[in-house]
């Protein structure tokens, strides 16, 4: 219905301005810092059990698709890097997800897909001296709430106060 998608509107909207906010956030801390976004997969891809769970599949893309032109429009205007979840649970929901037991999030095979993915992201740089400038530590986890859209950025440099 039209109040639906003007709800999802809404939702996308502040998603934009939402991520907008905490990527300059993360650059005005830590210009170093290495971004990388986790875009959102579809826990409904590939579930074709009901005419109604087809047409709902169908709805999730299209508002995923929205979700996800923000999330990498975002990415893209503040030099951030995209884990490509949406790609890698294509049509494959019910095997990286516990959605058959009504639960969206990955299961232990996604959870193992999803850190593949950002492990090739991740830079890996050699072994650093202590006396090195850099600090090779990571920080996982900003969560955008309800967004399902995950933040993994990895430190470089120290921050000079």
């Amino acid at each position: 219905s039209e109040a639906v998608i003007a709800k999802y509107g809404e939702m996308v909207s502040l998603l934009a301005q939402n991520l907008n906010a905490i990527l300059t956030t993360i650059n005005v801390v830590n210009p170093y810092a290495q971004i990388i976004i986790l875009d959102q997969y579809n826990p409904f891809s590939g579930i074709e059990s009901s005419e109604a769970m087809i047409a709902f599949d169908i709805a999730s893309e299209n508002l995923i698709g929205w979700m996800n032109g923000v999330i990498i429009g975002s990415a893209f205007d503040m030099g951030a890097d995209v884990c490509d979840a949406y790609t890698a649970f294509a049509g494959q929901g019910s095997i990286y997800t516990r959605i058959l037991e009504m639960d969206i999030h990955p299961n232990e095979a996604g959870h193992a897909l999803l850190a593949d993915i950002l492990l090739k992201i991740i830079e890996i740089e050699d072994p650093v001296p202590e006396t090195s400038d850099k600090t090779p530590w990571y920080i996982l986890g900003i969560v955008l709430s309800g967004a399902g859209s995950a933040f993994f950025m990895k430190n470089r440099r120290k921050v000079s106060a």
